[in-house]
């Protein structure tokens, strides 16, 4: 499966695309009306890595953007078996007057 994202804004210049990937820069939009944070790429680009995959981005200014996913299928990489249960947290302790 392939995921795409394509936006028709003023697209993003080459000098900036190399600082897309940088948490909070904002590429200089924080003097003006937009909003966000500049993390949404950020998070885009490592939960992609943590899959194994790329994020492809192609920008054209004055023509928009367009970032790209390759999802691997769920049912290939699915487990042939049940992962083991993990605790996840301590058992609970009474609190009071044990007798």
């Amino acid at each position: 499966m392939r995921i795409h994202v394509v936006d028709q804004g003023a697209g993003i210049p080459k000098h900036l695309v190399v600082r897309l990937f940088v948490p909070f820069d904002r590429l200089g939009a924080d003097a003006g009306q937009e909003g966000g944070a500049g993390l949404g790429l950020v998070f885009a680009r490592r939960l992609t890595e943590t899959m194994r995959e790329t994020l492809e981005l192609r920008s054209t200014v004055g023509a928009g953007t367009h970032a790209a996913v390759a999802v691997a299928s769920a049912a290939r990489d699915r487990p042939t078996s049940r992962p083991e249960a993990v605790p996840t947290s301590k058992p609970s302790r009474s609190v009071g007057n044990q007798h």
